[in-house]
């Protein structure tokens, strides 16, 4: 409804410039509806009407993280040796002997010390803890893994520190009090080892007496 209120709005405009003044001119026999085909494109009266949107191209193809192989550990055993792959495409851990194939790594020998594995012509020295990476349509590679980060050391509290200074505080006031009085301060029993036991009674006493 509002798109042909606005085609009205803009033909009777057009009808009262075409017509003019009388004595200059007639009315034109035909009239071409399509020069008026970009006010109903551009009708300004429509709610919904949007500036036209840009062609940004065609959305790019997002690239899929690269396959992974973990070596997590070899067994040697008389039966043979095993060497224990977990990967982000296997279900758990994988059991793979020599000779075998394992999404397209072939093994070669299983050494405690490392395992020879190659990927058509290029060939793999793994140890324990390794990781295998390949991208798509790529081949198999060494690469490093991720370090997990140490966890922050904490340090200590305020209230941890405060309580310590607060004690050191308290027990230098009391040994300076005990010098202004002219007494000896008494920091432990050890100035009174060779006392008998009536002896250290007596002079606790004495000291806590103030003589």
């Amino acid at each position: 409804m509002t798109r042909w209120i606005g085609l009205s709005c803009w033909l009777a405009l057009a009808w009262a410039m075409g017509s003019g003044l009388p004595g200059q001119g007639a009315v034109p026999s035909q009239t071409d509806w399509g020069q008026y085909e970009i006010v109903v494109q551009r009708n300004i009266f429509d709610p919904s009407r949007r500036p036209p949107q840009a062609d940004r191209g065609p959305t790019p193809t997002p690239v899929p993280p690269p396959e992974t192989l973990d070596l997590t550990g070899v067994l040697v055993q008389p039966s043979g040796p095993l060497a224990f792959f977990e990967g982000s495409k296997t279900s758990g851990s994988k059991a793979v002997k020599e000779g075998q194939e394992l999404q397209g790594l072939r093994l070669g020998q299983i050494r405690t010390q490392a395992v020879l594995a190659s990927d058509g012509p290029t060939s793999l020295t793994l140890r324990v803890g390794a990781r295998l990476a390949r991208p798509e349509d790529g081949s198999w590679r060494v690469v490093p893994r991720p370090v997990a980060a140490a966890a922050p050391t904490s340090a200590p509290s305020a209230s941890t520190a405060t309580r310590k200074g607060s004690s050191t505080a308290r027990g230098a006031s009391a040994q300076g009090a005990a010098r202004a009085a002219g007494e000896t301060p008494v920091s432990s029993t050890s100035d009174l080892e060779g006392l008998t036991p009536a002896e250290r009674l007596r002079e606790r006493r004495r000291r806590e007496m103030g003589q």
